[in-house]
C-alpha cells in the first residue's frame, strides 16, 4: 500500500461543491487504504485538505475537486496533485476574515458551524458560506448571499476539523 498518490485534477459533481469533499476512484481509495470520510492532504503548488468520497464515475488516476479546493491547493483542472491520508485535530477556534473589503457579516458561531461542520481547514484556506452581509458605502440593506472568507488563523494551528464545539471569530483583514 502506497502512502502517497499522484492524481490529475478534474471538476466535481455540483452537489459536492463547497462541501469540503473530494472524490477519487474506489480502487484508488482501496490501494491507499482509505475509507469514505477519511481526511487527505492535497498538495499542488500549495497544500490543503478535504474529506474523501468514493466514485466509480472517473478513471483511477483522477481526483474530483471543486474550485475552492483547487484554489486552496494552488491547482487548476488538468494539474497533478499528491494526496496522502492524514489525521487532524478538532478545531477549538477558527478566525475568519472576509476576502472583500468593506463587508460586514451578520453570522454567529452557530450559523458558521452549520455551514462548515466537518470541513477540514488551515490558515490561508478559503471557505464559502451563505450569510447576511452588507457592503459598506453601497447599500444600507443586508443581502443574503454566498460569501468567501479566508482562514486568518486556527487553534490549534496546522490542519484542523470543524466540530460542533468549534468557536468562530470574524475579523476584518
Amino acid at each position: 500500500m502506497d502512502k502517497e498518490f499522484k492524481l490529475r485534477v478534474v471538476g466535481i459533481e455540483k452537489k459536492w461543491v463547497n462541501k469540503g469533499r473530494i472524490s477519487i476512484h474506489l480502487e484508488t481509495m482501496q490501494k491507499m487504504g482509505l475509507k469514505t470520510g477519511d481526511i487527505v492532504k492535497i498538495t499542488g503548488k500549495k497544500s490543503t485538505s478535504a474529506i474523501v468520497l468514493p466514485t466509480a464515475k472517473i478513471n483511477e488516476n483522477l481526483i474530483q475537486m471543486d474550485e475552492i479546493t483547487r484554489k486552496n491547493s494552488g491547482t487548476e483542472i488538468g494539474d497533478a496533485v499528491r494526496i496522502e491520508k492524514i489525521e487532524v485535530e478538532p478545531a477549538k477556534k477558527v478566525i475568519l476574515a472576509p476576502i472583500e473589503k468593506e463587508v460586514r457579516i451578520l453570522c454567529g458561531s452557530n450559523a458558521l458551524n452549520n455551514y462548515l461542520l466537518n470541513h477540514t481547514i488551515k490558515k490561508d484556506d478559503i471557505v464559502s458560506i451563505k450569510a447576511a452581509a452588507r457592503v459598506k458605502n453601497k447599500t444600507s440593506s443586508f443581502s443574503y448571499d454566498e460569501l468567501f472568507l479566508i482562514v486568518a488563523n486556527t487553534i490549534p494551528s496546522n490542519i484542523v476539523q470543524i466540530t460542533k464545539t468549534t468557536e468562530f471569530e470574524i475579523v476584518t483583514k
